[in-house]
């Protein structure tokens, strides 16, 4: 049986949400953007880029402008998601996860 109390679809959903499936407009490549294309800016002369760090490996205090600024309770473990820092009320991958049930529920 499940002893975390965690729905069993919860590991599907997070590594769907981690997903890097973004397509730079430049190469056509996808995982990043066009902004931060290897090619364009070699291309373009301007000499290295520096590297985007993946998602699932960045520091937990990455760049607010960029993931939002969401509640936080510093030291504490989600009881949903088991990350660190917010509580389960405050968990942004349970608060993804209900959006998608319901809309799959409805059909969309």
């Amino acid at each position: 049986g499940e002893t975390t109390g965690m729905p069993s679809w919860v590991p599907t959903l997070i590594s769907a949400l981690r997903r890097d499936d973004r397509k730079c407009n430049y190469c056509g490549k996808v995982g990043h953007l066009e902004a931060h294309c290897f090619k364009k800016q070699r291309d373009k002369g301007y000499g290295p880029v520096q590297k985007r760090p993946r998602q699932d490996v960045q520091d937990e205090k990455c760049d607010e402008a960029v993931r939002g600024s969401y509640p936080r309770t510093m030291g504490v473990i989600c009881g949903y998601c088991l990350r660190k820092n917010h509580t389960e009320e405050q968990c942004q991958t349970k608060k993804k996860a209900l959006a998608l049930k319901s809309r799959l529920a409805q059909g969309n």
